[in-house]
């Protein structure tokens, strides 16, 4: 049973996520349409099975009015009003709406709500939360803890975002500013996922993943040791981990064992997140996780398919979890964010004083001018996956790669595929591109001293504290923690 039904204008979703988050905080389970109806389903079953299923509605009416769903949703509460079933009715005013329109006439018998000034007002939050539960009190809501909460949940994915509904709309756009068409649509697509990891079991033409483990099977031990030495608590205690492009979970897998191994404990009482926005990887990553019976007993597993933008609606985990936790960046997954010193601020923002923070990144090497040449045929397949989603038709030829010094101020070179001289078929018509951006990978520079000096200086900038940190020619990993914030 959801405590509120949430109707609103799709205009105003970003403003409607951040009541139901806030909603979900104080203890309330609200039915949001992109979380409940699944590609396929038909709406209006969707819908009539919920009006068995909340308690309460919550109309929101924005500067755009209703929307075309939302006219067809509120029908129906209200028939069911009116036949019998008096579930309250609670109109929300967002900014911007002083009153409610007198074409919705219906709702002025109800007592509104009003977000004053802006939608992170908490005294319209607490006067939603009191008319969803029927009470008026100045006693503060209890806050669930999160074994309270989880408990709701299976352990099953977690769908905080609504992938793409037209990718290739998007890719089209992208072709026309001329800008980079982000990673996201290679790994979303299963073509691309399934290369990928084909391409991870092809030590001869993917070196840098075959590096990649072998370093984090060789050093698991000190990685782990010196997450002891911040606090040899944090192991003991079964911390959460969260795998934030969780790959195809051979890492994970070999970290987790190693956590598990000193903790001492076999109970199911850690979690393990895997974050990707690829269903296909996700699947991969928990398969393989699972195939050690000591972590397939030990740990519970709630997957979470979003893009990285979504990171901070997790709000779950970051706001009711018990005990300090691990935030894992492996593989490159900082290096092929586009901007990867904005994203290091997301991922700051998540964390709590106690958080640990696991980096892993690729150091610009030989092996790179190999990928220049052109000469790796499947990882130029790999990289050319974003025009698949268009019907291009692949030529070997016409991909190629250029590498300049990084915009974001992080010391690295950032490695760019190129794809030239290409037609695609745009309103019946066939359009002439010159070029499209596909895919961007950072490789972070090391000097002799083998400091990472560019990144090192950002991870101060943005407020970490470098505890260990582990260097071969090939790869970094850092371990982090959140610096003392300055009391001047």
């Amino acid at each position: 049973m959801f405590d509120v039904f949430l109707a609103h204008n799709n205009v105003d979703k970003p403003a409607v996520r951040v009541v139901c988050n806030k909603l979900r905080r104080l203890g309330i389970d609200p039915w949001l349409d992109e979380e409940q109806i699944r590609a396929g389903e038909a709406w209006h079953d969707t819908l009539q099975r919920a009006m068995t299923e909340v308690e309460s509605v919550a109309v929101f009416i924005g500067t755009n009015g209703l929307g075309r769903w939302q006219s067809m949703e509120l029908p129906v509460f209200i028939t069911l009003y009116n036949e019998g079933r008096k579930i309250p009715i609670i109109p929300v005013l967002l900014p911007g709406v002083s009153r409610i329109p007198n074409e919705l006439v219906f709702f002025k018998q109800f007592q509104a709500m009003k977000f004053e000034n802006d939608i992170e007002d908490e005294n319209a939050i607490r006067k939603l939360y009191d008319g969803i539960i029927g009470r008026r009190s100045n006693q503060p809501p209890k806050v669930l803890k999160r074994g309270e909460i989880f408990e709701r949940f299976t352990d099953a994915t977690l769908y905080l975002d609504q992938t793409s509904q037209d990718p290739i709309d998007e890719i089209r756009q992208h072709i026309d500013k001329k800008t980079l068409i982000p990673l996201r649509y290679i790994y979303s697509f299963p073509y691309g996922a399934n290369l990928w990891i084909s391409l991870c079991n092809d030590p001869n033409e993917y070196k840098y993943y075959a590096h990649s483990v072998n370093f984090i099977r060789e050093e698991k031990s000190r990685i782990v040791g010196a997450i002891e030495e911040i606090n040899p608590e944090i192991i003991r205690s079964n911390p959460d981990y969260i795998s934030l492009g969780c790959g195809n979970g051979v890492k994970d897998k070999i970290l987790l064992e190693e956590i598990l191994s000193r903790s001492g404990s076999t109970q199911p009482r850690s979690y393990y997140y895997p974050y990707d926005i690829s269903p296909v990887l996700l699947s991969k990553a928990i398969r393989r996780v699972c195939e050690s019976d000591i972590l397939k007993q030990s740990i519970r597993i709630k997957a979470i398919e979003a893009d990285f933008q979504s990171l901070p609606l997790f709000d779950p985990v970051y706001q009711y979890r018990q005990e300090p936790n691990i935030f894992a960046l492996l593989g490159n997954t900082l290096g092929n964010m586009k901007d990867d010193v904005e994203f290091l601020q997301q991922v700051r923002e998540a964390m709590y004083p106690d958080d640990v923070l696991l980096v892993e990144v690729r150091l610009y090497q030989d092996y790179d001018t190999t990928v220049l040449s052109g000469d790796l045929q499947r990882i130029k397949q790999f990289d050319f996956t974003p025009l698949r989603w268009l019907g291009v038709n692949y030529e070997s030829e016409k991909l190629n790669y250029s590498i300049k010094e990084n915009e974001s101020g992080s010391g690295a070179v950032t490695l760019t595929a190129n794809y030239q001289n290409f037609t695609i078929e745009e309103g019946g018509s066939v359009k002439i591109i010159g070029k499209a951006k596909l895919a961007c990978v950072h490789l972070y520079q090391k000097n002799s001293q083998g400091e990472v000096y560019g990144l090192e200086k950002v991870f101060g900038n943005k407020g970490f504290k470098i505890e260990a940190k582990f260097v071969n020619e090939s790869t970094a990993l850092f371990v982090l923690t959140l610096a003392p914030q300055s009391d001047s």
